[in-house]
């Protein structure tokens, strides 16, 4: 008897409680196992029920995730109680891998940027939605997308696709090209492809991920501007065959002009005659300055730098010859010139030769009539970077209040002045093109000290 009872309570109790603790053992591995049938109302049966509960709740907890982590934000779900702090946690899982889920996809549209992941085992792609938009496909209704993808590549660029593909996967390394593509509407586009080889955990889930972006409205602005700067081309030149003309064929009628001028003023005893002569020459003369200033902003904005050993010697005289050609007065001022030149200065022989007859024709043009030692120096140091060059005059100097508008096109700062006010503009110019710089100190009745400083470089550029 005793015997009997013990195997029932055995089977009544024992063997359900192990079947229970069996179940709970499996929920604490990850693994759902329910009971299927419990007919028991006794506190046994309570308990399978409870089981069953948990187990229930647990899988529509699983399936939820499940669902989310399809990206099907949709999905409901609720929590059992307020203390269920497994639903609260998955119900807000979802919701913010959704915002973040919106945020890449508004970020991917903006910036016309879709993704992709090829498998390389199966030869299967995924992409994202703003993909499809690119392309002009219907949203997931293609089931071959490497194929179609293939198709879509315009020809002469579908091989180089192939080879770079086919070289990123056996080097395991990245790839990327910039090709056209012929959409599912029949509209050309460029596109831009990267992609990157990653390595799974086994050879058979190694993928290559990557990016797809619509460039087309970039490569549209990079040939309008190609074609701009071609017109451009074109204007230039003719720009250059104009002012060629202006330097010779206006020029030389008035150098002729110029020549019957002080013949004509050598002939006559006439007061009146040689003030008029005079008037006339110095009118030649400023014309001719005019299209030579002209001739020296068009050259400058044009022509490309050449680089050669600099003379200054050679080119401070270069720029007396010029004074002398445009009678610009040098008698009674004294000149001084102080070299201290250690290395080789290699920078554009014309155009410092423009900069230093400017700023040393203003110095001899703009001296003090009153002065009693007029001076005009020029100063030539170097440093371990930088050449500079000081042009220094003790002239009527340059009022505080004009100052700022001295580098000014056609500014003329001065009622001595009788050229056409580009001189510094030019100078200000030529060095910005140089990669120098430009600055000056002067006070009004005690003169001014105008300094460029160039790079120094050691040997030519080509």
């Amino acid at each position: 008897m005793g015997i009997l009872l013990a195997l029932y309570f055995s089977y009544i109790i024992v063997e359900p409680i192990h079947k229970i603790r069996y179940i709970l053992n499996q929920l604490g591995k990850g693994k759902i196992i329910r009971i299927n049938e419990n007919k028991r109302k006794d506190e046994i049966g309570l308990m399978k029920d409870s089981v069953n509960n948990l187990c229930d709740s647990l899988n529509r907890s699983a399936l939820f995730a499940a669902e989310i982590g399809k990206q099907n934000f949709k999905v409901d779900h609720s929590p059992l109680s307020d203390e269920d702090i497994l639903g609260k946690s998955l119900i807000n899982m979802r919701d913010d891998l959704y915002r973040s889920s919106e945020i890449i996809r508004q970020a991917q549209n903006i910036a016309k940027l879709g993704h992709w992941e090829y498998n390389i085992n199966n030869a299967s792609a995924e992409w994202s939605d703003e993909l499809f938009r690119i392309l002009e496909l219907p949203t997931h209704e293609v089931a071959d997308k490497e194929s179609v993808l293939m198709e879509m590549i315009m020809d002469e660029d579908r091989t180089k696709y192939v080879k770079l593909k086919s070289k990123c996967i056996s080097n395991k390394d990245s790839f990327s090209l910039e090709c056209r593509v012929l959409t599912a509407k029949n509209n050309i586009k460029y596109i831009s492809i990267v992609g990157q080889y990653i390595e799974g955990q086994s050879e058979h889930t190694d993928r290559i991920i990557g990016v797809i972006q619509d460039i087309t409205i970039h490569k549209n602005a990079e040939a309008a501007i190609t074609i701009k700067i071609e017109e451009l081309k074109k204007i230039n030149t003719e720009l250059d065959k104009f002012v060629y003309c202006i330097s010779h064929d206006l020029r030389a009628p008035l150098s002729s002009m110029l020549g019957i001028v002080l013949i004509s003023t050598e002939d006559t005893e006439d007061e009146l005659m040689k003030e008029n002569l005079n008037l006339i020459k110095n009118s030649i003369l400023r014309l001719d300055g005019f299209i030579h200033d002209i001739l020296n902003y068009s050259q400058n904005a044009r022509l490309e730098i050449k680089y050669n050993e600099i003379d200054f010697d050679e080119l401070i005289a270069l720029s007396f010859e010029i004074m002398d050609t445009r009678r610009i007065n040098r008698n009674n001022i004294r000149f001084e010139k102080e070299i201290d030149i250690q290395t080789p200065v290699y920078s554009d022989k014309s155009r410092l030769k423009v900069v230093l007859y400017n700023l040393l024709s203003n110095s001899f043009r703009f001296h003090k009539p009153s002065s009693q030692q007029p001076y005009v120096k020029i100063k030539i140091k170097q440093d371990n970077e930088n050449t500079m060059v000081s042009v220094v005059d003790n002239g009527i100097g340059i009022k505080s209040d004009i100052q700022p508008k001295v580098y000014d096109m056609f500014y003329r700062g001065s009622e001595m002045s009788d050229g056409a006010g580009l001189g510094l503009y030019i100078v200000k110019e030529t060095i910005d093109k140089l990669g120098g710089s430009v600055e000056f100190h002067s006070a009004p009745e005690e003169g001014s000290e105008f300094t460029i400083k160039i790079k120094n470089t050691l040997q030519p550029i080509y």
